[in-house]
């Protein structure tokens, strides 16, 4: 099974001359914005729904409050599921900023959040002060402040495990083992285990809960109830979802859906 993505472009870039430019942009359901790089380094917030940030073989998944950091020169592409509202911070590679010059994850803070609504109302009324340049200074020194995140999946670009994960991505409640997989394959199952280990760096067990765990990211921001959240990952109960989600993210998914987390 395939994913049936729609193309949605993202929006333009503004044509100031600013150094630091923000922007938003909201993404449809089932929407994809096609492979880009840019000449700025990009940081990608959440603010409702969650993305899907695609970077070689690498999915990152950004739910709200969280972002992605995606250094100047990186070819990326981004989809959502079921619907997601954005913020992207650019900012020319000129500027200083103390950041990896690899993909990383960052939990944002509530003050960074305020600060980023608050340089997105003004770029929208056009306003020109010398406050709209400190502003961005701060939004920059911010960057370097936030806690960083996991939230990494890797996929794979063999075309036999791209068919397992598209698969279990789309129903993650399907408890096949990489053996019954070998089988409705017609590849054995040492091959198929190797196959898997040396694409992906993980083992496909590893793989799922992994995804397992994006996936309630994305259901737990869209309100859905846990039970329910628990019954379509295929885990027997809520408290046996609740025990994966506490051991991974250090708080029950009630907790991690709260503002005041």
């Amino acid at each position: 099974m395939s994913f049936e993505w729609i193309d949605q472009p993202l929006t333009e870039q503004d044509a100031s001359r600013s150094p630091v430019r923000i922007r938003s942009q909201v993404v449809e359901p089932r929407r994809r914005c096609p492979s880009i790089s840019y000449p700025w380094h990009q940081w990608i917030c959440a603010t409702h729904g969650t993305l899907t940030v695609m970077v070689d073989s690498t999915w990152y998944v950004v739910p709200p409050r969280q972002a992605l950091w995606i250094p100047s020169g990186t070819q990326y592409s981004l989809a959502t599921m079921d619907g997601a509202e954005f913020t992207c911070v650019s900012i020319e590679a000129t500027v200083e900023v103390s950041l990896a010059d690899h993909c990383t994850m960052f939990r944002v803070s509530s003050l960074l959040i305020e600060l980023l609504e608050e340089a997105d109302h003004i770029r929208q009324t056009k306003e020109v002060s010398s406050y709209v340049g400190l502003l961005q200074r701060i939004i920059v020194e911010q960057l370097h402040r936030q806690k960083e995140q996991d939230f990494r999946l890797p996929w794979p670009s063999n075309e036999r495990l791209i068919t397992i994960c598209q698969q279990v991505y789309l129903h993650p409640d399907d408890t096949r083992t990489l053996e019954q997989w070998a089988v409705l394959l017609g590849i054995s199952s040492r091959t198929l285990t190797r196959l898997f280990t040396e694409d992906m760096g993980i083992s496909f067990r590893a793989w799922r809960y992994r995804l397992r765990l994006c996936r309630a990211l994305e259901w737990l921001c869209h309100a859905r109830p846990v039970t329910e959240i628990a019954q379509e990952l295929g885990y027997a109960n809520p408290s046996a979802f609740a025990y994966m989600f506490k051991e991974s993210m250090g708080c029950t998914p009630s907790e991690w859906r709260s503002p005041a987390r």
